[in-house]
């Protein structure tokens, strides 16, 4: 399968946040070099995250690494479902060795283990849920604060 480099461009943010309904995710794989954290918040069907394929439902979330290959393909038949629905973080992985904010550094551990792709589940599910619902709403620098709270 042809996996695509994707440009992530956001330059008067530290980080890129989306938020988005979609009738369906058509499973365009790509890769780019910023570390995703994925909330998957309505739908269902296969997540593909490196050489694994795994069922994805709603709240589904995971953490990936720099430049790993992935896409998301709905199981959902037109007029069949709701739309399915999406939380995405995107960050370069320099913001975890910013010799400004050290305290980071201990996260370069986690972003080697989402080199392939981390399932996040338990209570640190469900807190990073709460901080991505109310980022939503939030002010630019608002975000950035719930995102060193992630």
């Amino acid at each position: 399968m042809r996996v695509s480099e994707e440009q992530v461009s956001h330059p008067d943010h530290a980080f890129r946040f989306l938020h988005f309904e979609v009738d369906a995710f058509r499973g365009e794989r790509h890769r780019h070099r910023q570390l995703e954290l994925t909330w998957i918040e309505a739908g269902v069907g296969l997540r593909f995250v490196g050489d694994d394929a795994s069922p994805f439902a709603a709240g589904d979330l995971v953490l990936l690494g720099s430049n790993v290959a992935h896409s998301w393909v709905s199981s959902r038949r037109r007029g069949s479902a709701p739309p399915v629905a999406a939380t995405v973080i995107q960050f370069a992985p320099e913001l975890l060795s910013l010799p400004q904010l050290p305290e980071l550094a201990r996260l370069g551990p986690l972003a080697a283990r989402a080199r392939r792709g981390l399932a996040i589940v338990g209570r640190s599910h469900d807190l990073i849920l709460e901080v991505l619902v109310r980022m939503r709403t939030a002010s630019a620098i608002t975000r950035l604060a719930a995102w060193i709270e992630i």
